[in-house]
């Protein structure tokens, strides 16, 4: 519908029953976790993991928190 939703790494969390999917297209170590940055079908998101979080490549799902 061409609609954009803006969010923080703090509205999104890695979870297995979460309604969106995506693959890591990037990790950056953090001091308490990791950055991932997620391309899904409509864009990108970003999100703090715990470590190891999943890897470069990985398919991941995500849950909307907040936004």
């Amino acid at each position: 519908d061409g609609s954009v939703r803006l969010l923080r790494p703090s509205h999104v969390v890695v979870d297995e029953d979460g309604e969106l999917s995506g693959r890591v297209a990037r990790r950056v170590p953090l001091e308490d976790g990791v950055r991932l940055d997620v391309e899904l079908d409509g864009g990108r998101v970003v999100v703090i993991a715990p470590e190891p979080g999943p890897a470069v490549g990985e398919p991941v799902r995500l849950r909307i928190t907040g936004g």
